[in-house]
């Protein structure tokens, strides 16, 4: 096994980080699509992550994979700020 290095942020310090955290947005559950994007776009130059927690769109390979296209191209504008990391949930399983 090799040797890993975790860097912690000095708990002394008065730097704080910014984290946008959200979760069971899909095609058709995209009410808060708005607020999201406000938020994204208010707080761009301090945000330092954004968390999808799980339900990540539910019917991604409905339709022939075409709600999977939509529902990328919903979130890119939100995905494409930084560091956006998704927490698959019990919802998140795709059907082959």
């Amino acid at each position: 096994m090799g040797e890993y290095n975790f860097e912690l942020t000095d708990s002394t310090s008065s730097d704080s980080q910014t984290f946008l955290i959200y979760g069971d947005l899909g095609v058709e559950n995209s009410q808060c699509m708005d607020a999201i994007e406000s938020l994204v776009g208010t707080l761009e130059d301090d945000l330092d992550m954004i968390w999808h927690i799980g339900d990540f769109a539910y019917d991604m390979c409905d339709d022939n994979g075409q709600n999977a296209d939509h529902f990328m191209n919903m979130v890119e504008p939100i995905a494409s700020k930084g560091n956006f990391k998704i927490i698959m949930n019990n919802n998140d399983k795709f059907r082959i």
